[in-house]
């Protein structure tokens, strides 16, 4: 079984690239941690600039706590519960003779 091709061949001319492909830089990752600042400045840049994901995130999390405060409002065993802890806490012994 033979293919033809629907159109005519075309050759294809491959050119190099004109300068060199970039390399990592060696200083990057010397010390663990000195290419967080980086990173951390490009995202923080990215979140300025486009800041849909950002809002998109908070929105997600104020409507969470929302909905949570609501459920948490009608359930009896928190209604019940001590709203503070007592002062000092006692636990027994965590060695026991033998």
């Amino acid at each position: 079984m033979t293919t033809r091709a629907a159109g005519p061949m075309r050759q294809v001319t491959v050119v190099p690239p004109t300068r060199p492909l970039a390399r990592p830089r060696a200083d990057v990752g010397v010390v663990p941690g000195s290419d967080v600042l980086p990173v951390v400045q490009t995202l923080v840049q990215r979140s300025v600039e486009h800041p849909e994901a950002p809002v998109a995130i908070a929105t997600v999390v104020a409507l969470f706590l929302l909905v949570q405060h609501r459920i948490d409002r009608r359930d009896p065993k928190l209604a019940i519960a001590r709203r503070r802890e007592p002062e000092v806490l006692r636990f027994g012994s965590t060695v026991r003779p033998a």
